[in-house]
């Protein structure tokens, strides 16, 4: 099973490849348990061919939260572009249960692996993304039950798709519970 994002339109087919092959070893083994020799063996050519491509595991690591963070920032703008409020929210939560459900090993590994938990808490371009998303769900009300809805709902969208019993359950049932669930918290987060 692959974790494929869409890629970039300025990536080459190589580098594609290369970074859809460490997205799944890294959600397979996490970051530090993935080894270039390891990348190299998963496309089928050599570590230098790596290197070739990517001067180290990091610079890999870049590209692919590169791939994620263009991804949610895509969800972002789609919602953003919508003319209400309580479009705009139903956007978000939409597009964001369609993008955890399609790729639930992700989900996964964004919130289990310790390099990526780190790089999570430092990184302003991503705190500056959140508060964009937090921005559209909340339309202005920072009330406390209000951000409580909204954390319950992403945590329900992020986490769910990873919990054990939903293991068997396909994409398309999955994302249609989801967005049931996630109306009655929708609910809590005003009418916009």
């Amino acid at each position: 099973m692959t974790s494929d994002l869409p890629s970039s339109v300025f990536l080459s087919p190589t580098k594609t490849r290369i970074l859809n092959a460490a997205l799944d070893l890294f959600c397979d083994h996490g970051v530090a348990g993935t080894s270039l020799q390891m990348i190299a063996e998963a496309v089928g050519v050599t570590k230098a061919a790596i290197y070739h491509q990517f001067p180290a595991k990091d610079d890999i690591l870049q590209a692919t939260g590169q791939l994620i963070f263009d991804t949610i920032s895509s969800i972002i703008d789609h919602a953003d572009a919508q003319p209400t409020a309580a479009g705009a929210r139903a956007v978000m939560i939409e597009d964001l249960i369609d993008l955890a459900a399609s790729h639930r090993r992700i989900a996964a590994f964004i919130q289990r692996d310790p390099v990526i938990v780190r790089l999570l808490e430092e990184d302003e371009t991503l705190h500056q993304m959140f508060r964009r998303l937090n921005a559209i769900m909340l339309d202005g009300d920072y009330s406390d039950g209000a951000k409580v809805a909204l954390g319950m709902l992403l945590t329900a969208i992020g986490c769910g798709v990873r919990h054990p019993l939903l293991r068997n359950v396909d994409d398309e049932t999955l994302r249609e519970h989801m967005r049931a669930a996630a109306r009655g918290l929708e609910q809590q987060l005003g009418t916009g």
